[in-house]
């Protein structure tokens, strides 16, 4: 019955049918009677199976026996090397959408990608009440939004990222003057290829060509445009005004000792950081510390030696744009003599 996709025990209290009686009964104890008897002695958690368990305890070990035959890659436990080989070396994608056609590696992917059909978000945040797809999602959130966990920590200047991605366009952008994308109608270097993508849609195509506008210019649920100068890359009404502020010069957050105004919130509360002396931004290289992230992150460059705004009238180089700025009005200076 497993290979054939017959499913005869179906549960009582859920939609979910099984192949095996078995599995109907450890997906009754388990999910809808909470009785899990098996517990880890190393951080407390309990599993419902004997199997879930020896699989938990494979993400305590710190040893990677298990290789990759195909790029070398090692990791904790045999069938992990499987599923590594299924997702990432394998072209095979079984698991068929019936709306819309498109096909998954996994059955698991198959049942996140059909909710997207259906907009369904049944798993809720146990803190903000926010529901998601899936339990990966709310997981997610969870700790990049309440947990602030940052696990991807910067080689060069110590700051931590939420995810990989983060970190990699992080060090791209201030670490490197590598820009591999090229576009190739006006010779343009990106530092990823999405971007390249946006700058080749939105520049050479038009408006109408970006992802999730309509043929009549007009945008789709979910993207924003600037109605004075026409950015039209916002996700949310939130970011639409923000970004209004600066062609309106509206400060609306101000500072209840010094009276400063600021366009956004999280200026505001870096600033009060200001007035406290904290400064929880520490530059691990010289000890610096500062009341922003950004200003960390700003800061770190100087210890690269990488210069990567150039004058193009003399050839002198700055690691900031505004330092640039400041050397070209030197340079208008000696043309209005």
């Amino acid at each position: 019955m497993t290979h054939t996709g017959v499913k005869p025990f179906p549960c009582d209290l859920c939609e979910k049918r099984f192949a095996h009686h078995g599995t109907l009964v450890t997906h009754r104890r388990e999910t809808h009677f909470g009785v899990k008897k098996h517990v880890c002695n190393v951080c407390g958690r309990t599993c419902a199976r004997k199997e879930t368990l020896k699989r938990h305890l494979m993400t305590h070990e710190t040893q990677k026996n298990f290789q990759c035959p195909m790029c070398q890659k090692t990791f904790k436990a045999q069938h992990l090397v499987r599923l590594h080989l299924k997702n990432t070396h394998s072209e095979e994608k079984p698991y068929m959408c019936t709306v819309c056609g498109r096909t998954c590696k996994q059955r698991s992917d198959l049942l996140t990608h059909e909710k997207t059909h259906t907009n369904e978000r049944s798993v809720p945040c146990d803190i903000c009440g926010k529901c998601f797809r899936t339990k990966t999602e709310m997981r997610n959130h969870k700790r990049k939004l309440h947990m602030r966990e940052k696990r991807h920590i910067c080689d060069t200047c110590g700051q931590g990222f939420f995810d990989s991605h983060g970190l990699k366009v992080h060090f791209l952008r201030w670490h490197t003057t590598e820009r591999p994308y090229q576009c190739d109608y006006c010779a343009k270097k990106f530092i990823l290829e999405s971007h390249k993508l946006y700058h080749h849609k939105t520049v050479h195509l038009g408006p109408n060509a970006v992802k999730g506008s309509k043929p009549d210019g007009r945008k789709k649920k979910g993207t924003y445009k600037c109605d004075i100068c026409g950015k039209s890359d916002f996700r949310g009404n939130v970011p639409l005004m923000e970004h209004r502020r600066v062609h309106t010069g509206e400060k609306p957050f101000k500072c209840e000792i010094c009276g400063k105004t600021f366009r956004k919130k999280e200026y505001h509360t870096a600033h009060m950081r200001g007035h406290r002396g904290e400064k929880p931004h520490v530059c691990s290289i010289c000890g610096k510390g500062f009341s922003e992230g950004r200003k960390l992150t700003m800061h770190s460059v100087i210890h690269t030696g990488i210069k990567r705004f150039k004058c193009e009238q003399c050839g002198q180089a700055y690691t900031h744009r505004s330092n640039l700025r400041y050397h070209l009005k030197t340079h208008l200076k000696f043309e209005g003599l």
